[in-house]
């Protein structure tokens, strides 16, 4: 009797307990899916017939750029709070860019402007280019 006491209650318990929040990405696995839908991105912008497929990838792209706004690239550590913070808001300001820059890429999709979307793609080599100058990953 105390032996099924135990396991009602122990039930009971794992049912209240919260459910495990899946890990959150760390920045370097959300610039690697940035590279990759970049990549899928450029070889499909010019095919109208792959406009749904291609405003997917800008959604999981915003998705993956808004994620990284608020995080830190590992090369900061490094630096005085000074510095440190300085960088910061390089940091903040290139990567709402290019948050904006989906959301441009995607509004040109929905408009079949395919030359548009692959502009903004030009766009986004040339800011990612620049990041990478400063922050060195």
């Amino acid at each position: 009797m105390k032996a099924l006491i135990a396991a009602v209650l122990i039930s009971l318990c794992s049912l209240a307990a919260p459910a495990h929040e899946p890990a959150q990405p760390t920045l370097k696995q959300l610039m690697e899916n940035m590279d990759k839908t970049y990549k899928a991105l450029v070889r499909q912008i010019n095919k109208p017939e792959m406009n749904a497929s291609s405003i997917d990838m800008f959604r999981a792209f915003e998705n993956d750029a808004y994620a990284g706004i608020p995080m830190l690239p590992a090369s900061l550590t490094e630096l005085t709070d000074v510095e440190k913070r300085k960088k910061q808001i390089v940091y903040h300001r290139l990567m709402t860019q290019l948050f904006n820059m989906c959301l441009e890429g995607e509004e040109a999709l929905l408009n079949n402007n395919n030359a548009a979307a692959k502009s903004v793609l030009s766009k986004m080599a040339e800011l990612k280019f620049q990041g990478h100058q400063i922050f060195k990953p």
